[in-house]
């Protein structure tokens, strides 16, 4: 009987064809997938709680496959400081504006949906956003303890003290599509639902996925996330 293939995170990483960086900090860079042919860009924001430990690295399965398909792919790495969101946001804002996102798809998974519904609602012109498994309500994940108070750690004080920050208190300036899986139990799919039913976004619920499949090509939800970046 076959083995079960290994995660994302234990594979060994493809590696992009090109890296552009939009500023001097040493997160504050881009890695490109695909062709360079005049095609609207997919770009991509990982997820990790907006943690230092977690990187771009493991979103790059995903972003190896999507340019398969005749995507350009740019995979975005940022800042990820404890307590001072806004390097964060400015460096998404700043990435976006280096890639010149006009008719961009933006996807995000968990962290890094909660970064692509905040730009969906800050940055005109683009033209769709795909939220993975999404923080899409910061202040019902502060409520639930995601990620061991990852929203308080990454905020460096209450979602209620950062309106501005929070998607579900934000209104899309484009299309949105969220898909969650149900068996998720790092970012409830509830949220998904939530944020869905607030936005009157489209929502794509998977059964019998957790919250890493949804970004594992090798999973059976690969179609599924692709088509809806389409």
């Amino acid at each position: 009987m076959p083995s079960a293939p290994l995660s994302i995170f234990d594979r060994t990483a493809p590696k992009a064809s090109a890296t552009l960086r939009y500023g001097d900090a040493p997160d504050q860079l881009v890695d490109i997938f695909g062709s360079d042919h005049a095609v609207p860009w997919l770009i991509m924001f990982h997820g990790g709680f907006w943690r230092p430990q977690y990187d771009r690295s493991h979103l790059s399965h995903l972003a190896a496959a999507l340019a398969a398909t005749g995507r350009r792919v740019a995979s975005v790495e940022y800042r990820r400081i404890p307590g001072d969101p806004d390097s964060t946001m400015s460096d998404v804002l700043a990435a976006l504006a280096a890639l010149d996102s006009t008719e961009a798809t933006l996807f995000g998974h968990s962290a890094g949906g909660h970064l692509a519904l905040w730009a969906a609602s800050t940055t005109p012109g683009l033209a769709r956003v795909v939220a993975v498994a999404p923080v899409a309500d910061l202040q019902q994940a502060e409520r639930q303890e995601l990620g061991s108070g990852a929203v308080q750690a990454f905020l460096g004080r209450s979602a209620a003290q950062r309106p501005d920050l929070d998607p579900m208190l934000l209104s899309p300036l484009c299309d949105v599509v969220v898909i969650g899986g149900d068996r998720d139990d790092r970012v409830p799919i509830e949220l998904s639902r939530g944020y869905a039913a607030a936005k009157h976004a489209r929502l794509i619920e998977l059964a019998n996925v957790d919250h890493f499949d949804l970004v594992d090509p090798l999973t059976a939800t690969f179609d599924t996330v692709r088509s809806a970046l389409v």
